[in-house]
């Protein structure tokens, strides 16, 4: 699994905690996960009528990673197709504009293809599986800052690092409920810190 590691303070010290956040970021557990490698569906969003793709590569889209995977839940809960409580819509229950997306699986929810060819598709289960994930994040979150005694307005910056919080759109994390929106304007991406870390130990 995908552990979040935080930290929260200043020059005079920090609380740190680290939550399991499972696998889903990586694209593990998701129906058309995968990792972040050639193929990879990297960032979606929706124009004129149909999901765009960014995908890693440039070649045809093989699977979606992570940061993939926040943006089309956030793309549809923004459509509409996913409701505030996850749950992923059938075609019948929605504008018949996102037909030619939208399938009905065995259970009654829908299934979003990314994919003309719907090679490549997003479901219910993956919506789960992502508020697990972001769920877990979040509590991290709001432990470290009940602990501190801080608020939104006392934070400076938040700062993301790592590879998938480098490429993982702030405004999709903050749309899915993942990262606070009172924050949206403070996050900064720093990508290896460990490494810069590191170097500046040595």
């Amino acid at each position: 699994g995908t552990n979040g590691e935080m930290a929260l303070g200043s020059k005079d010290g920090f609380l740190t905690c680290a939550v399991a956040s499972g696998p889903a970021f990586e694209g593990a557990g998701i129906s058309c996960g995968m990792a972040s490698t050639p193929g990879a569906v990297s960032h979606v969003r929706w124009e004129n009528g149909a999901p765009k793709l960014d995908v890693i590569g440039g070649g045809t889209a093989k699977g979606i990673c992570g940061s993939g995977l926040l943006d089309t839940l956030a793309m549809l809960l923004e459509l509409g197709i996913v409701d505030e409580t996850g749950y992923l819509q059938p075609p019948d229950d929605l504008d018949e504009d996102f037909s030619p997306w939208l399938e009905e699986d065995e259970e009654g929810n829908g299934i979003f293809y990314l994919t003309a060819d719907r090679s490549v598709y997003f479901t219910a289960r993956d919506v789960r599986s992502l508020q697990l994930a972001k769920a877990a994040v979040a509590a991290g979150i709001s432990v470290l800052m009940q602990e501190s005694g801080v608020s939104f307005e006392d934070i400076d910056r938040l700062v993301l690092a790592g590879g998938f919080g480098s490429h993982m759109s702030a405004r999709s994390a903050v749309a899915i409920g993942m990262l606070p929106e009172a924050l949206l304007e403070k996050i900064v991406c720093v990508g290896n810190s460990s490494l810069i870390g590191a170097s500046m130990a040595l």
